[in-house]
């Protein structure tokens, strides 16, 4: 009824390209966005890989330094050329920072840093720490790993430290591009499909009810004495 009531305002082929447009949107973000989304969540766990490598390698080189409070033999300089790594924060369990040294000796004010904060200590004293991988805002990928050193006294590995990553390699930047690219693509071909099937529609529609109307004037006019459809349309026979 809803449509009919719009075909009393708006005329029909109107409204049937209409229908065809909405038809198109729908369909390529029913089909082109899974894959999209698929492919993204594939790039983005590979990415994390990388950041946790990081991660793993600043705990490794710097677990002695932490283990000693020996803040001058912290190093983290390899991260500071590394591509896609927009901020880190190493520091100790109560929010210290440690390195970069611009920033040393104070607390940690990045959002990510204090998640990652909490995230250890809630899992202090129950064993392995796992790594913590976020995705954040503007495809940022934030990446946190507990690092841990052998308590002698106690027998076991405890965190002495954490080192947070905001990782946004060129990777995902260039996939964000090329998906949008691809819907754009795929939007604009399906479009360009959907005029020429309209077009179709619309013509093989128009045409019996063109003879119709013609055959209609020559029986009002005494020409003709019925009508007799040469286009199939068994809607149009009563």
């Amino acid at each position: 009824p809803h449509l009919h009531g719009l075909n009393q305002e708006y005329e029909w082929r109107g409204m049937i390209a209409t229908i065809f447009m909405i038809f198109v949107v729908l369909t390529v973000g029913a089909t082109i966005f899974p894959v999209l989304e698929t492919n993204r969540q594939i790039l983005i766990g590979e990415t994390a890989k990388r950041g946790v490598h990081y991660a793993e390698e600043i705990a490794r080189i710097n677990v002695r330094a932490l283990e000693q409070k020996n803040l001058d033999q912290v190093d983290t300089k390899f991260l500071d050329h590394e591509d896609g790594v927009n901020r880190y924060d190493l520091f100790d369990l109560e929010g210290r920072v440690v390195s970069p040294a611009s920033r040393q000796n104070s607390f940690i004010d990045d959002e990510f840093s204090v998640m990652a904060r909490e995230w250890v200590l809630k899992r202090k004293g129950k064993g392995n720490i796992p790594v913590l991988k976020k995705l954040l805002s503007d495809g940022e990928i934030g990446i946190a790993q507990a690092i841990m050193a052998f308590n002698p006294q106690e027998g076991v590995e405890e965190p002495v430290g954490i080192i947070a990553l905001r990782f946004t390699p060129q990777s995902l930047a260039t996939e964000a591009s090329e998906n949008t690219q691809s819907y754009l693509k795929a939007l604009i071909i399906s479009t360009l499909i959907a005029v020429l099937i309209f077009g179709v529609v619309y013509f093989l529609t128009l045409k019996p009810l063109d003879e119709l109307q013609k055959q209609i004037e020559e029986v009002l006019r005494g020409k003709r004495k019925e009508l007799e459809l040469s286009y199939l349309m068994t809607e149009l026979n009563p």
